[in-house]
Protein backbone atom coordinates (compact mmCIF):
# COMPACT_ATOMS: atom_id res chain seq x y z
CA UNK A 1 0.00 0.00 0.00
CA UNK A 2 1.46 3.38 -0.91
CA UNK A 3 2.58 5.50 1.51
CA UNK A 4 0.41 9.05 1.63
CA UNK A 5 1.87 11.77 0.37
CA UNK A 6 3.01 14.31 2.91
CA UNK A 7 1.76 18.57 1.91
CA UNK A 8 3.93 20.83 4.29
CA UNK A 9 1.90 24.08 4.87
CA UNK A 10 4.15 27.64 6.06
CA UNK A 11 2.50 29.85 8.42
CA UNK A 12 3.46 33.28 8.75
CA UNK A 13 3.16 35.23 11.64
CA UNK A 14 2.11 38.79 11.49
CA UNK A 15 2.11 41.43 14.43
CA UNK A 16 -0.61 43.96 14.37
CA UNK A 17 -1.17 46.79 16.88
CA UNK A 18 -3.69 49.51 16.86
CA UNK A 19 -1.49 52.29 15.77
CA UNK A 20 -0.68 50.63 11.93
CA UNK A 21 -1.65 47.21 10.18
CA UNK A 22 1.82 46.91 8.47
CA UNK A 23 4.05 43.81 9.50
CA UNK A 24 6.83 45.14 12.31
CA UNK A 25 8.59 43.26 14.43
CA UNK A 26 8.79 45.85 17.65
CA UNK A 27 5.92 47.18 19.53
CA UNK A 28 6.21 49.72 22.35
CA UNK A 29 5.52 49.30 26.16
CA UNK A 30 1.58 49.21 26.74
CA UNK A 31 0.41 48.34 23.00
CA UNK A 32 -2.20 45.91 22.20
CA UNK A 33 -0.06 43.78 20.34
CA UNK A 34 -2.01 40.85 17.89
CA UNK A 35 0.16 37.83 16.38
CA UNK A 36 -2.01 36.44 13.39
CA UNK A 37 -1.26 33.22 11.57
CA UNK A 38 -1.95 33.27 8.26
CA UNK A 39 -2.65 30.00 6.95
CA UNK A 40 -3.96 28.22 3.33
CA UNK A 41 -5.56 25.60 5.08
CA UNK A 42 -8.82 26.88 6.76
CA UNK A 43 -10.62 25.26 9.39
CA UNK A 44 -9.01 23.40 12.45
CA UNK A 45 -7.25 24.94 15.15
CA UNK A 46 -4.19 26.41 15.97
CA UNK A 47 -1.56 25.80 19.00
CA UNK A 48 0.42 29.08 19.90
CA UNK A 49 4.01 28.82 21.67
CA UNK A 50 6.52 31.05 23.21
CA UNK A 51 10.14 29.73 22.47
CA UNK A 52 12.21 32.02 24.74
CA UNK A 53 12.99 33.16 26.56
CA UNK A 54 11.54 29.77 27.38
CA UNK A 55 8.92 27.61 25.57
CA UNK A 56 5.34 28.53 26.92
CA UNK A 57 2.22 27.14 25.37
CA UNK A 58 -0.05 30.00 25.05
CA UNK A 59 -4.06 29.57 25.80
CA UNK A 60 -5.20 30.03 21.84
CA UNK A 61 -6.34 28.05 19.77
CA UNK A 62 -7.72 30.41 17.16
CA UNK A 63 -5.65 32.09 14.66
CA UNK A 64 -5.02 35.27 16.33
CA UNK A 65 -2.97 35.46 19.39
CA UNK A 66 -3.71 39.29 21.43
CA UNK A 67 -1.77 40.77 23.82
CA UNK A 68 -3.12 43.58 25.82
CA UNK A 69 -0.78 45.82 26.94
CA UNK A 70 2.90 44.77 26.26
CA UNK A 71 5.34 45.23 28.57
CA UNK A 72 9.01 44.37 28.08
CA UNK A 73 8.30 40.71 29.39
CA UNK A 74 6.52 39.95 26.61
CA UNK A 75 9.39 40.31 24.09
CA UNK A 76 10.05 36.79 22.81
CA UNK A 77 10.18 34.61 19.61
CA UNK A 78 6.26 33.47 19.01
CA UNK A 79 5.74 30.49 17.12
CA UNK A 80 1.99 29.26 16.04
CA UNK A 81 0.82 25.55 14.42
CA UNK A 82 -2.02 23.49 13.51
CA UNK A 83 -3.49 20.93 15.80
CA UNK A 84 -2.37 17.25 14.82
CA UNK A 85 -5.70 15.56 15.02
CA UNK A 86 -7.57 17.68 12.61
CA UNK A 87 -5.58 16.80 10.04
CA UNK A 88 -3.97 13.51 10.87
CA UNK A 89 -2.39 12.64 7.05
CA UNK A 90 -0.68 16.59 7.02
CA UNK A 91 2.52 17.19 7.83
CA UNK A 92 3.49 20.69 8.86
CA UNK A 93 5.83 22.78 10.52
CA UNK A 94 5.99 26.66 10.82
CA UNK A 95 7.71 29.75 10.96
CA UNK A 96 8.78 32.08 14.11
CA UNK A 97 8.42 35.63 14.93
CA UNK A 98 10.49 37.76 17.20
CA UNK A 99 8.86 40.30 18.93
CA UNK A 100 10.48 43.07 21.27
CA UNK A 101 8.66 45.41 23.60
CA UNK A 102 10.36 48.53 23.55
CA UNK A 103 10.31 51.68 26.19
CA UNK A 104 8.16 54.76 24.97
CA UNK A 105 10.37 57.94 23.81
CA UNK A 106 8.96 61.59 23.50
CA UNK A 107 9.75 64.55 21.50
CA UNK A 108 9.02 67.63 22.30
CA UNK A 109 8.04 70.26 19.49
CA UNK A 110 8.01 73.94 19.94
CA UNK A 111 5.67 75.31 17.12
CA UNK A 112 4.93 79.60 17.17
CA UNK A 113 4.30 81.97 14.54
CA UNK A 114 7.41 83.73 14.80
CA UNK A 115 10.00 82.90 12.34
CA UNK A 116 12.93 84.30 13.81
CA UNK A 117 12.52 81.85 16.20
CA UNK A 118 11.90 84.40 19.43
CA UNK A 119 9.00 84.10 21.47
CA UNK A 120 7.60 87.90 22.88
CA UNK A 121 5.33 88.39 25.49
CA UNK A 122 1.91 87.92 24.42
CA UNK A 123 2.21 85.81 21.59
CA UNK A 124 0.38 82.25 21.00
CA UNK A 125 2.70 78.95 21.37
CA UNK A 126 2.44 75.67 20.98
CA UNK A 127 3.74 72.29 22.33
CA UNK A 128 3.25 68.60 21.03
CA UNK A 129 4.21 65.94 22.65
CA UNK A 130 5.18 62.83 20.04
CA UNK A 131 5.33 59.35 22.08
CA UNK A 132 6.19 56.03 20.15
CA UNK A 133 3.65 53.33 19.79
CA UNK A 134 0.14 53.45 20.26
CA UNK A 135 -1.88 56.41 21.59
CA UNK A 136 -4.95 54.78 22.97
CA UNK A 137 -5.84 55.79 26.42
CA UNK A 138 -3.12 57.66 27.14
CA UNK A 139 -2.33 61.05 28.93
CA UNK A 140 0.07 63.49 28.23
CA UNK A 141 1.85 65.57 31.16
CA UNK A 142 3.94 68.90 30.54
CA UNK A 143 6.54 69.87 32.50
CA UNK A 144 8.05 72.23 33.11
CA UNK A 145 11.57 73.05 34.74
CA UNK A 146 12.06 69.16 35.85
CA UNK A 147 9.18 69.88 37.70
CA UNK A 148 7.68 67.00 39.60
CA UNK A 149 4.61 67.59 39.32
CA UNK A 150 3.06 68.19 35.66
CA UNK A 151 2.57 71.94 34.87
CA UNK A 152 -0.04 71.05 32.50
CA UNK A 153 -1.77 67.17 31.80
CA UNK A 154 -4.49 66.71 28.95
CA UNK A 155 -5.51 63.55 26.58
CA UNK A 156 -4.59 65.64 23.94
CA UNK A 157 -0.91 65.80 22.33
CA UNK A 158 -0.80 69.35 21.95
CA UNK A 159 -0.69 71.86 24.83
CA UNK A 160 -1.43 75.76 23.80
CA UNK A 161 -0.70 79.08 25.74
CA UNK A 162 -3.02 81.95 24.00
CA UNK A 163 -1.00 84.86 25.32
CA UNK A 164 2.37 83.47 26.84
CA UNK A 165 3.99 85.75 29.63
CA UNK A 166 7.57 86.12 30.78
CA UNK A 167 6.84 83.75 33.87
CA UNK A 168 6.09 80.72 31.30
CA UNK A 169 9.72 80.44 30.41
CA UNK A 170 11.65 78.16 31.34
CA UNK A 171 12.55 74.75 30.24
CA UNK A 172 10.09 72.36 28.97
CA UNK A 173 9.87 68.47 28.79
CA UNK A 174 6.94 66.18 28.06
CA UNK A 175 6.29 62.14 28.97
CA UNK A 176 3.03 60.12 28.18
CA UNK A 177 1.00 57.57 30.73
CA UNK A 178 -1.22 55.46 31.64
CA UNK A 179 -2.36 53.60 34.47
CA UNK A 180 0.96 53.07 35.93
CA UNK A 181 3.04 52.90 32.68
CA UNK A 182 4.98 56.04 31.86
CA UNK A 183 6.86 56.87 28.92
CA UNK A 184 10.27 58.08 29.16
CA UNK A 185 10.54 61.97 29.43
CA UNK A 186 11.50 64.00 26.15
CA UNK A 187 14.66 65.96 25.93
CA UNK A 188 13.94 69.52 27.09
CA UNK A 189 13.18 72.55 25.13
CA UNK A 190 14.05 75.80 26.35
CA UNK A 191 11.15 78.78 25.99
CA UNK A 192 12.66 82.49 26.38
CA UNK A 193 10.14 84.83 26.47
CA UNK A 194 11.40 88.21 25.68
CA UNK A 195 9.44 91.57 26.54
CA UNK A 196 8.00 93.99 24.82
CA UNK A 197 9.20 97.06 26.31
CA UNK A 198 7.91 99.75 23.77
CA UNK A 199 8.58 103.57 24.15
CA UNK A 200 6.80 106.58 21.43
CA UNK A 201 8.81 109.80 21.17
CA UNK A 202 8.26 112.87 19.45
CA UNK A 203 9.50 115.56 17.80
CA UNK A 204 9.50 118.50 18.06
CA UNK A 205 7.96 118.12 21.57
CA UNK A 206 4.41 119.74 22.46
CA UNK A 207 2.43 122.08 22.14
CA UNK A 208 2.97 122.67 18.15
CA UNK A 209 1.21 125.27 15.90
CA UNK A 210 -0.63 124.48 13.18
CA UNK A 211 1.77 123.78 9.53
CA UNK A 212 4.81 121.88 12.12
CA UNK A 213 6.14 119.13 10.86
CA UNK A 214 5.92 116.48 13.32
CA UNK A 215 7.28 112.88 13.96
CA UNK A 216 6.35 110.06 15.73
CA UNK A 217 8.96 106.82 16.16
CA UNK A 218 7.62 103.61 17.85
CA UNK A 219 11.06 101.90 19.54
CA UNK A 220 11.61 98.42 21.12
CA UNK A 221 13.32 96.40 22.80
CA UNK A 222 13.42 93.13 24.78
CA UNK A 223 16.22 91.58 26.51
CA UNK A 224 18.79 93.88 25.31
CA UNK A 225 17.97 92.86 21.46
CA UNK A 226 15.79 94.39 19.18
CA UNK A 227 13.76 92.84 16.36
CA UNK A 228 12.99 94.29 12.78
CA UNK A 229 10.20 91.73 12.14
CA UNK A 230 6.98 93.38 14.02
CA UNK A 231 3.77 94.93 13.18
CA UNK A 232 4.24 98.75 14.43
CA UNK A 233 0.38 100.53 14.98
CA UNK A 234 0.11 104.14 15.88
CA UNK A 235 -3.10 105.07 17.52
CA UNK A 236 -4.52 108.32 18.45
CA UNK A 237 -7.47 108.53 21.21
CA UNK A 238 -7.44 104.80 20.87
CA UNK A 239 -8.28 104.93 17.01
CA UNK A 240 -5.36 103.50 14.71
CA UNK A 241 -3.87 106.16 11.98
CA UNK A 242 -0.73 104.22 10.62
CA UNK A 243 -0.38 100.24 10.67
CA UNK A 244 2.68 98.98 9.26
CA UNK A 245 5.60 95.91 9.30
CA UNK A 246 8.38 97.73 7.88
CA UNK A 247 8.26 101.15 9.15
CA UNK A 248 8.34 102.17 13.29
CA UNK A 249 7.60 105.83 12.16
CA UNK A 250 4.66 108.20 11.83
CA UNK A 251 5.25 111.17 10.37
CA UNK A 252 2.83 114.82 9.85
CA UNK A 253 4.40 116.76 7.26
CA UNK A 254 1.90 120.10 8.25
CA UNK A 255 0.00 119.29 11.55
CA UNK A 256 -3.88 120.94 11.88
CA UNK A 257 -5.69 121.55 14.70
CA UNK A 258 -7.19 118.77 14.28
CA UNK A 259 -4.35 116.23 14.58
CA UNK A 260 -4.38 116.99 18.53
CA UNK A 261 -4.88 114.14 21.17
CA UNK A 262 -3.18 111.17 22.91
CA UNK A 263 -0.82 109.30 20.83
CA UNK A 264 0.08 105.51 21.48
CA UNK A 265 2.46 102.67 19.60
CA UNK A 266 1.59 99.57 20.04
CA UNK A 267 4.36 96.77 18.57
CA UNK A 268 2.88 93.00 17.80
CA UNK A 269 5.57 90.52 17.23
CA UNK A 270 4.32 87.82 14.38
CA UNK A 271 2.90 85.37 17.39
CA UNK A 272 0.61 87.74 18.24
CA UNK A 273 2.31 89.29 21.56
CA UNK A 274 1.43 92.58 21.37
CA UNK A 275 2.18 95.69 23.88
CA UNK A 276 1.49 99.36 24.16
CA UNK A 277 3.93 102.56 25.09
CA UNK A 278 2.55 105.46 27.31
CA UNK A 279 0.80 107.96 25.88
CA UNK A 280 2.26 110.94 24.66
CA UNK A 281 -0.50 114.37 23.89
CA UNK A 282 0.17 116.34 21.21
CA UNK A 283 -1.50 119.79 21.62
CA UNK A 284 -1.81 121.72 17.98
CA UNK A 285 -2.19 125.66 18.69
CA UNK A 286 -4.46 127.64 16.29
CA UNK A 287 -2.79 130.37 14.10
CA UNK A 288 -4.50 133.65 14.60
CA UNK A 289 -3.00 136.59 11.94
CA UNK A 290 -4.46 140.28 13.04
CA UNK A 291 -4.23 143.09 11.42
CA UNK A 292 -4.30 146.60 13.18
CA UNK A 293 -3.97 149.97 11.43
CA UNK A 294 -2.87 153.26 13.53
CA UNK A 295 -4.00 155.89 13.41
CA UNK A 296 -7.79 154.47 14.22
CA UNK A 297 -10.58 156.28 13.24
CA UNK A 298 -10.61 158.60 10.75
CA UNK A 299 -7.36 159.03 8.24
CA UNK A 300 -7.06 162.44 6.88
CA UNK A 301 -4.96 162.98 4.01
CA UNK A 302 -1.47 163.79 4.61
CA UNK A 303 -1.68 161.50 8.11
CA UNK A 304 1.15 159.08 8.72
CA UNK A 305 -0.54 155.53 8.31
CA UNK A 306 0.50 152.11 9.80
CA UNK A 307 -0.61 148.73 9.57
CA UNK A 308 1.11 145.95 11.92
CA UNK A 309 0.44 142.38 11.20
CA UNK A 310 0.48 140.30 14.08
CA UNK A 311 0.82 136.07 14.49
CA UNK A 312 -0.66 134.86 17.24
CA UNK A 313 -0.23 131.17 18.67
CA UNK A 314 -2.91 131.09 21.97
CA UNK A 315 -1.66 134.15 23.35
CA UNK A 316 2.18 134.35 22.43
CA UNK A 317 3.44 136.24 19.36
CA UNK A 318 5.90 134.65 16.88
CA UNK A 319 8.56 135.54 14.47
CA UNK A 320 10.81 135.07 11.99
CA UNK A 321 8.00 134.34 8.89
CA UNK A 322 7.55 136.30 5.49
CA UNK A 323 5.21 138.98 5.89
CA UNK A 324 2.12 140.33 3.23
CA UNK A 325 0.31 142.65 3.16
CA UNK A 326 -2.65 143.55 0.13
CA UNK A 327 -4.94 146.09 -0.63
CA UNK A 328 -7.92 145.13 -2.54
CA UNK A 329 -6.57 141.80 -3.39
CA UNK A 330 -3.76 143.43 -5.25
CA UNK A 331 0.11 143.18 -3.19
CA UNK A 332 1.35 146.15 -2.03
CA UNK A 333 4.11 144.55 0.21
CA UNK A 334 5.54 141.16 -0.30
CA UNK A 335 7.79 138.59 1.48
CA UNK A 336 9.23 140.41 4.22
CA UNK A 337 10.58 139.17 7.51
CA UNK A 338 9.26 142.92 9.14
CA UNK A 339 5.55 142.97 10.04
CA UNK A 340 4.68 146.61 9.87
CA UNK A 341 3.42 148.48 6.32
CA UNK A 342 3.73 152.25 6.62
CA UNK A 343 2.75 155.17 4.29
CA UNK A 344 4.46 158.59 5.20
CA UNK A 345 1.93 160.63 3.31
CA UNK A 346 -1.27 159.15 2.33
CA UNK A 347 -3.72 160.20 -0.40
CA UNK A 348 -6.80 159.38 -1.42
CA UNK A 349 -5.24 156.38 -3.43
CA UNK A 350 -4.33 154.55 -0.72
CA UNK A 351 -8.29 154.25 0.68
CA UNK A 352 -9.21 150.22 -0.02
CA UNK A 353 -9.57 146.76 1.93
CA UNK A 354 -6.23 145.88 3.72
CA UNK A 355 -4.97 142.63 4.66
CA UNK A 356 -2.26 140.72 5.82
CA UNK A 357 -0.54 137.15 5.11
CA UNK A 358 1.88 135.38 7.61
CA UNK A 359 3.79 132.23 5.37
CA UNK A 360 4.81 129.67 7.84
CA UNK A 361 7.93 127.45 7.28
CA UNK A 362 5.82 125.16 5.19
CA UNK A 363 4.73 127.35 3.29
CA UNK A 364 1.35 128.03 3.67
CA UNK A 365 0.03 131.15 4.42
CA UNK A 366 -2.58 132.29 6.94
CA UNK A 367 -4.64 135.83 6.10
CA UNK A 368 -5.94 138.04 8.68
CA UNK A 369 -8.89 140.19 9.17
CA UNK A 370 -9.66 142.68 6.96
CA UNK A 371 -9.61 146.53 7.80
CA UNK A 372 -11.58 148.99 5.66
CA UNK A 373 -9.35 152.84 4.89
CA UNK A 374 -11.13 155.33 3.84
CA UNK A 375 -8.93 158.81 3.27
CA UNK A 376 -10.61 162.13 4.17
CA UNK A 377 -10.01 165.25 2.59
CA UNK A 378 -8.73 168.14 5.43
CA UNK A 379 -11.42 170.58 6.16
CA UNK A 380 -10.59 174.16 7.39
CA UNK A 381 -12.54 175.23 10.46
CA UNK A 382 -13.08 178.26 12.41
CA UNK A 383 -15.19 181.75 13.40
CA UNK A 384 -17.81 183.40 10.70
CA UNK A 385 -15.69 185.92 8.78
CA UNK A 386 -17.99 189.12 10.67
CA UNK A 387 -17.38 187.87 14.03
CA UNK A 388 -13.50 186.82 13.42
CA UNK A 389 -12.84 190.32 11.95
CA UNK A 390 -14.59 191.61 14.90
CA UNK A 391 -12.29 189.69 17.68
CA UNK A 392 -9.22 190.52 15.73
CA UNK A 393 -10.02 194.29 16.50
CA UNK A 394 -10.24 193.74 19.90
CA UNK A 395 -7.54 191.42 20.16
CA UNK A 396 -5.06 194.19 18.80
CA UNK A 397 -5.73 197.23 21.00
CA UNK A 398 -5.80 195.16 24.36
CA UNK A 399 -1.83 193.39 23.03
CA UNK A 400 -1.00 197.06 22.16
CA UNK A 401 -2.04 198.36 26.08
CA UNK A 402 -0.44 195.69 27.52
CA UNK A 403 3.02 196.35 25.96
CA UNK A 404 2.93 199.79 26.56
CA UNK A 405 1.77 199.29 30.51
CA UNK A 406 4.79 196.95 30.72
CA UNK A 407 7.34 200.02 29.05
CA UNK A 408 5.83 202.60 31.26
CA UNK A 409 5.96 200.17 34.41
CA UNK A 410 9.75 199.74 33.75
CA UNK A 411 10.67 203.55 33.14
CA UNK A 412 8.86 203.83 36.24
CA UNK A 413 10.66 201.68 38.73
CA UNK A 414 14.11 202.46 37.31
CA UNK A 415 13.47 206.31 38.42
CA UNK A 416 12.07 205.40 41.40
CA UNK A 417 15.39 203.10 42.53
CA UNK A 418 17.47 206.11 40.91
CA UNK A 419 15.61 208.57 43.24
CA UNK A 420 15.80 206.14 46.51
CA UNK A 421 19.33 205.93 46.13
CA UNK A 422 20.08 209.52 46.15
CA UNK A 423 17.78 209.83 49.26
CA UNK A 424 19.39 207.53 51.01
CA UNK A 425 22.89 208.23 50.39
CA UNK A 426 23.25 210.10 54.31
CA UNK A 427 20.80 207.59 56.06
CA UNK A 428 22.05 207.18 59.58
CA UNK A 429 20.62 203.89 61.17
CA UNK A 430 19.20 200.69 60.44
CA UNK A 431 18.41 200.16 56.57
CA UNK A 432 16.75 196.93 55.22
CA UNK A 433 17.44 196.59 51.92
CA UNK A 434 16.95 193.50 49.41
CA UNK A 435 19.25 190.40 50.12
CA UNK A 436 21.92 189.15 47.52
CA UNK A 437 19.72 186.28 45.94
CA UNK A 438 16.65 188.18 46.26
CA UNK A 439 14.42 185.83 48.39
CA UNK A 440 14.57 187.89 51.61
CA UNK A 441 14.87 191.50 52.91
CA UNK A 442 18.59 191.98 54.38
CA UNK A 443 19.86 194.34 57.45
CA UNK A 444 22.40 196.88 56.07
CA UNK A 445 23.96 199.81 58.81
CA UNK A 446 25.03 203.31 57.53
CA UNK A 447 26.08 205.94 60.02
CA UNK A 448 25.32 209.68 59.56
CA UNK A 449 27.93 212.02 59.21
CA UNK A 450 27.27 214.57 62.26
CA UNK A 451 29.36 217.43 62.96
CA UNK A 452 32.66 217.31 65.57
CA UNK A 453 30.53 219.47 68.03
CA UNK A 454 27.18 217.10 68.24
CA UNK A 455 28.83 215.01 71.40
CA UNK A 456 26.49 216.13 73.79
CA UNK A 457 23.48 215.70 70.79
CA UNK A 458 20.90 213.20 71.30
CA UNK A 459 21.17 209.72 68.98
CA UNK A 460 19.90 210.53 66.00
CA UNK A 461 18.13 207.35 64.67
CA UNK A 462 16.71 207.08 60.90
CA UNK A 463 15.33 204.16 59.66
CA UNK A 464 14.12 202.86 56.25
CA UNK A 465 12.26 199.77 55.84
CA UNK A 466 12.02 198.65 52.40
CA UNK A 467 9.35 196.02 51.66
CA UNK A 468 10.28 193.45 48.98
CA UNK A 469 7.74 190.84 48.43
CA UNK A 470 9.01 187.32 47.79
CA UNK A 471 8.92 186.18 44.35
CA UNK A 472 6.70 183.55 42.96
CA UNK A 473 9.29 181.63 40.56
CA UNK A 474 12.95 182.06 41.31
CA UNK A 475 14.94 184.33 38.49
CA UNK A 476 12.35 186.36 37.88
CA UNK A 477 12.55 190.39 38.80
CA UNK A 478 10.87 191.47 41.38
CA UNK A 479 7.18 193.21 40.12
CA UNK A 480 7.27 196.04 42.79
CA UNK A 481 8.15 197.25 45.87
CA UNK A 482 7.83 199.65 48.77
CA UNK A 483 9.58 202.22 51.25
CA UNK A 484 8.57 202.10 54.99
CA UNK A 485 9.89 205.33 57.12
CA UNK A 486 9.95 204.55 60.83
CA UNK A 487 9.94 207.45 63.94
CA UNK A 488 12.97 209.80 63.19
CA UNK A 489 14.45 212.00 66.00
CA UNK A 490 17.11 214.56 64.63
CA UNK A 491 19.39 216.77 66.58
CA UNK A 492 18.32 220.84 66.15
CA UNK A 493 19.62 222.65 63.64
CA UNK A 494 19.39 219.34 61.64
CA UNK A 495 17.38 218.29 58.89
CA UNK A 496 16.27 214.57 57.97
CA UNK A 497 17.95 212.69 54.88
CA UNK A 498 15.88 213.21 51.57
Amino acid sequence: MARPLDLIIWFTVVIFSEESSQNQESAYIGDNVTLDCLSAISGGKFKWHKLSPKVENLNSTGSTYTIQSATPSDSGTYKCETDKSALPHISHSGTTVTLTVQERTARLEVITRHTGGWIFEGDQISMTCHVDGDPVGWTYELHMSWGVTPYMSQMERTFTFNSVTLSQGGNYTCRARKGDLYSNFSKPVPIRVSALAVTLTASPKSPMKESDSLQLVCTWRGNGRSSSNLTYSFLRNNMTVKKSSSSSVFSIKEIEKSHTGNYTCAVESPGGGKAYSDDIEIEVQALTVTLTVAPGGSVMEGDFLILNCTLWVNGSSSSKLNFSFWRDCMSVKNDSDFPVFSIQEINKSHSGNYTCAVELPGGDRTYSNTVNVQIQAPQVTGIPGGAGLCLLLLIIPLLLLLCAYHRIRGLLRALWRRRRRADQGRAVGNVITESSDGSQPALQTEAFNMADNTKDVPEVIYSVLTDFPKPKNKGKPLVHSSLIYSEVRVPQGLSPPR
